[in-house]
């Protein structure tokens, strides 16, 4: 299941989806895609929000209020162990890699940090995350701000999945999830 770049992102559209319609099967294709990137967090060798760790991390966070499988915590603590470790000093602040956008560098990474501060209640992210701002904003933005306000009203919420599900349309499942997929979005819109 799940074979290729982005199965993250893949799996946050399934538990959105599961969160919108309430259909037990689309909680079940989230939970067995984060089974599957929790077992490969050890091999990644990136570390960017849309094709490395941070997002990997990212997207456990979000799934594991959907259960109650200590492995997922146990691979989000080491997907966030790792990153810790990962950074290194740079010139301002700190840096995973050569870059700083979002898709694999380290505002990305940033990000994700920040959203992790939220979902797991660790502050010591916060500092770590104070990098990457300085790295990547030359207002040198105070990361803290973003871990407060309200959630995604659901129009928006609604309007990102539309937008996963033209991602997800070329992934190729097989048939009856796609079915699925298809029949859930039409509910949901």
């Amino acid at each position: 299941m799940l074979q290729r770049a982005g199965n993250a992102g893949t799996i946050l559209f399934f538990r959105e989806l599961a969160e919108l319609t309430h259909e037990q099967s689309y909680r079940e294709i989230a939970l067995t895609g984060a089974a599957y990137i929790a077992a490969q967090v050890e091999r990644i060798t990136t570390f960017g929000l849309y094709r490395g760790l941070a997002g990997i991390a990212f997207a456990l966070d979000q799934v594991k209020r959907l259960s109650e499988d200590c492995s997922l915590l146990d691979a989000l603590d080491l997907a966030i162990g790792r990153l810790g470790a990962s950074a290194k000093e740079g010139h301002p602040g700190v840096q995973w890699n050569d870059s700083n956008d979002l898709f694999s560098g380290t505002a990305g990474i940033g990000l994700a940090l920040v959203h992790l501060v939220r979902g797991t209640g660790r502050k010591d992210l916060l500092e770590l995350a104070k990098g990457p701002a300085s790295v990547s904003s030359p207002l040198r933005a105070n990361p803290s701000t973003a871990i407060t306000g309200p959630p995604l009203p659901r129009i928006r919420r609604t309007i990102r999945i539309s937008l996963m599900a033209q991602r997800a349309s070329v992934i190729s499942w097989p048939n009856s999830t796609k079915r699925r997929t298809t029949n859930a979005i039409a509910h949901v819109l």
